[in-house]
Parts: structure tokens; C-alpha cells; sequence
């Protein structure tokens, strides 16, 4: 009976042991955006949005297409743009943009383009700036090339930007504010490339509803 119940409890120790190892795993895949922690029964596959916890993936961004509607040089930096972008809000957001090198005035004004809505509003040698252009760069530091990315002809300002596994309709809305300096855009941006001249977050589209961002000059590169 003695080597029966301490057969027992090694078992019930260990099947503890796993549980809680288990359960470290999970804690350490995701973030914790709450102050209070939720308890599930669930396995982790079965819980892609929780109360209080989200994954670091694409459908925290807020990412809509925008077109520049003008186009200055920043009074204390030659290298900047001041831009205003139309992103299908009320008033038009300000962007400073380190792309003198790349474009030229006329190349941005009126051009269609994939802005990054929710970061952290910031300055910039005095000037406001409320979006993030996103650019494709090839790996090649010496010929380095950055290509602003392209949405098919028929979007409008403020259309969705998104992966199809990752919709805001499926796993929550996206932040209300993402600080670039912080773990959680690198994170993201770190599973965002192009391939064969088409935008893609860990192997799948970033399209709008009419079809997939792409670059003209950039074949392979990172996306920021």
C-alpha cells in the first residue's frame, strides 16, 4: 500500500511539474497587455485574442492607405519632408519623412501610399509628425535601394491595410498607440519583407480589398 501511494504522488508530482512548465511556455509567446492576468482552461492554439492578452503580430497596427497631398522641405533638415497625408480622416495628418535622397517633390505630391497610423506622435527638430510611411529596402547597403510601397490604382484614402490571419475583425482591434523605440514594433516588422516584388508579413499578402502592396524596384528586401 506504502509503494502504492508514493507510486502515486511521483506521478501527480510530475504531471504538476509538466503543467507548469506548459504553462511558461505559453506565458512567454505572448504579452501581457493588462494589468490583470486571465486564466483559461484552453489550449493556447484555441486562444487566438484573450481579454487582457495579445499576440505581437500584424493585426496590432493600423495600417490604411494614404496619398500626400503636399510636400515641403523641413526648415532645419535638408534630408527631411514635411508631408500632409490624407489617410480618410477629417483633417490631414503631418509626416516628417527622411526620403530627399529617394524622391523627388513632385515624385510624392498626389502619390498613393501605405501609412502606419497608430504610432506614438512625435517631433522632429520642432515638426509634428503622426504617421510612418512604409518603405521597402533592398539588403544591399552599398547600392542601397527604398521604394515606398504600392497599393493597386483603385484604393482610396483610408482603405484597410491588413493580413488575412491577422484581421482586427478576428483578434481585436489595433493599438491605440505603438511606440517605435519599443520591442513590440520591432517584433512585428521583423516578419515583414518583400519577395518577388510583393509586401508579405510571415509569408502571406499585406493587401488591401483590392489586392496585395508591391514594389516596382525593390525584388527582395525589409520592409520599414
Amino acid at each position: 500500500m506504502l509503494a502504492s501511494c508514493s507510486s502515486l504522488c511521483q506521478r501527480g508530482l510530475s504531471r504538476s511539474l509538466r503543467s507548469l512548465a506548459a504553462g511558461r511556455r505559453f506565458s512567454s509567446a505572448t504579452e501581457v497587455t493588462g494589468s490583470d492576468e486571465k486564466t483559461s482552461t484552453a489550449k493556447p492554439s484555441e486562444l487566438p485574442y484573450a481579454p487582457g492578452v495579445r499576440m505581437a503580430d500584424f493585426s496590432r497596427l493600423d495600417v490604411r492607405v494614404g496619398v500626400i497631398t503636399s510636400v515641403s522641405l523641413h526648415p532645419d533638415n535638408e534630408n527631411w519632408y514635411i508631408l500632409a497625408l490624407d489617410v480618410g480622416e477629417e483633417n490631414e495628418r503631418p509626416v516628417v519623412a527622411n526620403l530627399t535622397e529617394h524622391y523627388s517633390n513632385g515624385e510624392l505630391t498626389n502619390r498613393t501610399v501605405t501609412a502606419l497610423c497608430n504610432i506614438k506622435p512625435g517631433k522632429f527638430r520642432g515638426m509634428p509628425s503622426a504617421s510612418m510611411l512604409l518603405c521597402a529596402t533592398t539588403p544591399d547597403e552599398t547600392n542601397r535601394v527604398v521604394e515606398l510601397l504600392n497599393v493597386p490604382d483603385a484604393c482610396r484614402p483610408g482603405d484597410s491595410i491588413y493580413v488575412d490571419s491577422f484581421r482586427h475583425e478576428k483578434l481585436g482591434p489595433p493599438d491605440q498607440s505603438i511606440n517605435l523605440k519599443q520591442t513590440l514594433w520591432s517584433g512585428i516588422q521583423a516578419d515583414m519583407k518583400v519577395e518577388n516584388h510583393v509586401a508579405l508579413y510571415r509569408g502571406l499578402f499585406i493587401k488591401t480589398q483590392h489586392g496585395p502592396a508591391k514594389t516596382l524596384r525593390v525584388q527582395n528586401g525589409r520592409i520599414s
